[in-house]
Formats: C-alpha cells, sequence, structure tokens
C-alpha cells in the first residue's frame, strides 16, 4: 500500500483557455497500479479504481473555478496520481452555454464539471449531465453537501467579500458593504453584474435581502453611486489592480494573484456578513474516462483535495478538519467569524428568475 504525505509546492499558473497540467511540469505521480490509493491515512481510491483510471490516463474538467484554484487543485491531483488534466475554464453563464450547445450536438467530451450556480447546475442534472456517484468520504459530509439525487456535491464554499487598491483609494477605506453607499463619489466601486456569475447573483440576492431587509433599496442607493459592471470577477479584478476602479467586490483567491504580482490590493471582511455560495462538482454520465472522473471526484472530496483547494484556492473546505484558507501565507478569518450569509439552493434558484431582471433594471443593464 503506497502512503502519500502533504506536499506544499505546485507549478505555476498557466495562462490559456485549455491546457494540461502535464505541460506545467507536473511529476510522474505517486498512485502505484494493484495498490489502493492512500493520502495522510485516508483511502481515496481501490486498487481496482486505481488500475482502471491508469490504463485511461487522462481527464477533462469543464470548470468555472477561478484559475488560481483550478491550476492548484489540477497539478496537485496529477502530482498523487500521475494522470493529466486537461481543463476548460469559462464564467458559470458561458461554460453552462457551451455544455448545453455540445450536449445538444452530441459532441460534449467533459469527464467532470464544476460550477458555482446551483440554478445552472440543477438544469445541467435534469438535462441528464451527471451520472449518480458516491465517493468514499460521502458518509463524513454533511447533508447539505450532498444533491438530494446523488448526482453531485459542494466541495467548497466560496465567499465575496470587498478589495481596494491602495494606491487609487481615497480616504480611509469602509469596514461595511452599507458605508459603499455613503461615499463621496471619489472612490468608484465596481461589482459583476447579477446575471453573469454564481458570485454575483449572491451578492445580488445578499444585498436585497441582508441590506435591503427584502427590498430593492440597497440596490437602489448602489446604483446611484454608478458603479462598474462587470461580467467576470477576473475582470473586474484586473481592473482593480491597475487602478481603474478604487474599490470592488471581490473573491479572495483573484486578489491573493494580483498581490503575487505585486498589484497594490488589499482584502476588507466586511463587518456586516459575507456572501457565500457553494462550488459543485460532478461525474458526466457519457464521461470519456469515467474511471479517472470517478477517482477524480474522490480525490477532490478527499482531505487532501479540501486541504489543497483552500491551502492554494482561498475557498472554504466541506470537510471537517481542514484549515481555513490561507491567502499569500496569511490565514483567513474562520467562517463563523465572517458572519457567513447561506441561502438555500432552492431558494437561490426561485428568486434568480425574479429578481435578476429587477435588478438588471435598477443597474441599466439589457438583457
Amino acid at each position: 500500500m503506497k502512503t502519500i504525505s502533504r506536499r506544499s509546492a505546485f507549478g505555476v499558473i498557466v495562462a490559456g483557455l485549455v491546457l494540461s497540467s502535464a505541460a506545467c511540469g507536473g511529476s510522474a505521480g505517486q498512485m502505484q497500479q494493484g495498490q489502493p490509493l492512500v493520502i495522510d491515512d485516508e483511502t481515496i481510491a481501490t486498487a481496482e479504481l486505481v488500475d482502471a483510471a491508469s490504463q485511461e490516463g487522462a481527464l477533462t474538467v469543464y470548470t468555472a473555478v477561478n484559475e488560481a484554484t483550478t491550476t492548484a487543485m489540477n497539478d496537485a491531483f496529477t502530482e498523487d496520481t500521475g494522470i493529466p488534466v486537461e481543463y476548460v475554464r469559462s464564467p458559470s453563464g458561458r461554460l453552462y452555454e457551451r455544455i448545453k450547445s455540445e450536449m445538444g450536438a452530441g459532441n460534449f467530451s467533459a469527464d467532470v464539471v464544476a460550477i458555482g450556480d446551483p440554478s445552472l447546475v440543477v438544469d445541467l442534472d435534469k438535462s441528464g449531465l451527471f451520472t449518480p456517484y458516491q465517493v468514499p468520504s460521502d458518509a463524513e459530509l454533511d447533508q447539505q453537501y450532498k444533491s438530494k439525487n446523488g448526482t453531485y456535491y459542494t466541495y467548497a464554499s466560496s465567499p465575496t467579500v470587498l478589495a481596494y487598491n491602495t494606491e487609487a483609494y481615497q480616504g480611509t477605506p469602509p469596514t461595511s458593504w452599507a458605508q459603499l453607499v455613503d461615499g463621496n463619489g471619489q472612490n468608484r466601486f465596481g461589482l459583476v453584474q447579477a446575471s453573469a456569475s454564481a458570485g454575483g447573483w449572491r451578492l445580488a440576492l445578499f444585498m436585497r435581502e441582508k441590506l435591503g431587509n427584502g427590498s430593492d433599496s440597497y440596490w437602489r442607493s448602489l446604483a446611484a453611486t454608478k458603479p462598474l459592471l462587470d461580467t467576470s470577477t477576473g475582470s473586474l479584478t484586473e481592473k482593480l489592480a491597475r487602478g481603474e476602479i478604487a474599490i470592488a467586490a471581490a473573491r479572495p483567491p483573484e486578489i491573493a494573484e494580483a498581490q503575487k504580482d505585486g498589484a497594490p490590493v488589499e482584502l476588507i471582511w466586511p463587518t456586516d456578513g459575507t456572501p457565500v455560495h457553494g462550488v459543485y462538482m460532478g461525474v458526466t454520465a457519457k464521461a470519456p474516462h469515467p474511471n479517472a472522473a470517478k477517482l477524480y471526484a474522490n480525490w477532490v472530496m478527499s482531505k487532501r483535495g479540501q486541504t489543497v483547494q483552500a491551502e492554494f484556492g482561498a475557498d472554504y473546505a466541506v470537510r471537517d478538519g481542514v484549515e481555513n484558507p490561507t491567502i499569500n501565507d496569511k490565514p483567513a478569518p474562520a467562517l463563523a467569524d465572517i458572519q457567513p450569509n447561506f441561502v438555500p439552493d432552492e431558494v437561490s434558484i426561485e428568486r434568480r428568475d425574479l429578481w435578476v431582471p429587477e435588478w438588471n433594471k435598477v443597474f441599466g443593464v439589457s438583457g
């Protein structure tokens, strides 16, 4: 039996829509045929699954998860298993359209799909995208992290917070969402459109339910400041890093990467709460590499995979016993300390269809 100790260094991030972890310097892998895969005393795969996945020798993931997390996860998986990962990455809305188009044309080829919008993952599930599969760690997971029909899992809790450019921001930066609408207009705010991504919608929902007490009053106050509206968190973070805006709704992984690149940006954990959305993952029903896909799902939901995504992706793990995320070697606050605002998936789905058109109208977005 081969036991693998935890590692702490992975390949550098490579730009581009589609790439292979092997091209990023992934190792030959530690997994051995004929033996179960055991990492940190947790059995991730049986010997039979190891042999079948090794024979397939490849994996394709379609993901809406940020570049830093995706690369770290795929590099670590390849390091542990020797199986290279090719991936297609795009914001949730665009990825959804691509998947639906490819399914309709009969040329869909992903083994695993990871996406962050509950309405989209539910619709894809109803379309027959996923196959029922239970990972070995299923019993360790709270029921809220499992789909009702056993076809996908929530593998991370992703917060949206504030970040500001220390050189562009004038005055004392805010400590809460509420203070964004009290400014004098000198510091332009940026956020992702409600319809563009899972984080954009969850922020819009949080602003209406929590900050507006169920009304669109906060939306209207924020819209009156004429914020910059973007279609992805990555693009918004780039604008913040360049000083085109002074402050933005942001995600820790993108800000961490901007800091590594030397951008003068800092995170703010708002005192009036943090919208959090789940990141979902499932094995596809027509996976070209079904055993490698199952191995990947097992690995992502293992403590090893959960630790990698928390340490390098800066999202909160769903497994107990995994440390809080780290952001450039600085520990993030505990999840309970950021006043996480969770919304049941069914509520989010119901209100999304009703409220996104209203958000678009308030902020002057067509479509």
